[in-house]
């Protein structure tokens, strides 16, 4: 995957989905570039240019999984720190020395913790599947959904 996408702390199969649809939109940026260029050709070899990329995008996700990862390094693979204790040491010292007073250190109060009643948290059985789907968990669902959508809308097209 993509250096930047790694960095994400999200699902993996998000981290896949972000990537895919990076791939995907740089296939039907060439194939609108082709065919601008061809735009005086036939309707036909515009189509299956189309097609090229509609099916490009398709094995996108495939050999993302099956063929091993490339990665080109143009930046660095992890982030140069800023270190801020490099600035304080650089400073010069005030010029008026503020006298120390001692402070009296507060007593430690001992606390013993409230017991937890049982009914007060929910099972994790009483809470449901959708309290527990992340916000990531969703837009993979979502995306999922319109896919099989507008799969399911090209095979009742293509079967009429």
């Amino acid at each position: 995957m993509m250096p930047f996408i790694e960095t994400l702390n999200a699902n993996p199969l998000l981290k896949l989905l972000i990537d895919t649809t990076l791939k995907s939109l740089v296939i039907f940026a060439i194939a609108g570039l082709f065919v601008f260029i061809l735009r005086r050709h036939s309707a036909g070899v515009r189509g299956l240019i189309w097609g090229m990329a509609i099916v490009g995008c398709l094995i996108v996700p495939l050999f993302t999984l099956a063929l091993p990862k490339w990665q080109v390094g143009v930046l660095p693979a992890t982030p140069v720190e800023f270190e801020p204790n490099l600035l304080v040491e650089n400073r010069p010292p005030p010029a008026t020395a503020v006298p120390s007073v001692p402070r009296p250190s507060p007593t430690p109060v001992q606390s013993t913790p409230a017991p937890v009643s049982s009914q007060s948290l929910p099972a994790a059985s009483e809470r449901g599947l959708f309290s527990t789907l992340h916000w990531t968990d969703w837009m993979i669902v979502g995306w999922a959904v319109v896919a099989l959508f507008l799969l399911a809308r090209l095979i009742v097209g293509i079967g009429a």
